[in-house]
């Protein structure tokens, strides 16, 4: 009995940690040459927590993929990475900044949701 109170520990300091990874805002600047960027936001699927993509200007940017990297392959529901990868569309003007919203939620606990706001600055870009 001693030894599962241990082990629930653990896993509830796994959560936490991984819930606490993904609290706060990100931001980052894009230059002026350059045609895609990622965002990389802490995971655990095996909590049953995802990130999704709740909103982010079309206008602006395009969502290529994302793809799930887990950081210890041998150890059994270790976390890792989701990594999303974006394409600039192409325009004749661009916003200073633009916000990209995630939503970090099990799906069947949509009101225990917690969001990453994602600043992106955009540096003076020439025209296509």
């Amino acid at each position: 009995m001693k030894r599962l109170n241990v082990v629930q520990r653990l896993m509830f300091f796994v959560v936490l940690l991984s819930l606490l990874l993904g609290c706060g805002d990100k931001k980052f600047t894009l230059q002026e040459n350059q045609d895609t960027f990622t965002v990389t936001l802490a995971s655990n699927p095996t909590t049953g927590y995802q990130w999704t993509l709740e909103n982010y200007d079309k206008n602006i940017f395009r969502l290529k993929g994302h793809k799930y990297a887990v950081s210890h392959p041998e150890l059994i529901g270790s976390g890792g990475d989701i990594v999303f990868t974006f394409a600039i569309v192409k325009a004749e003007r661009y916003p200073d900044s633009s916000i990209i919203t995630f939503k970090h939620s099990r799906r069947w606990e949509p009101q225990s949701a917690s969001y990453k706001h994602v600043k992106v600055y955009i540096e003076a870009r020439q025209s296509y």
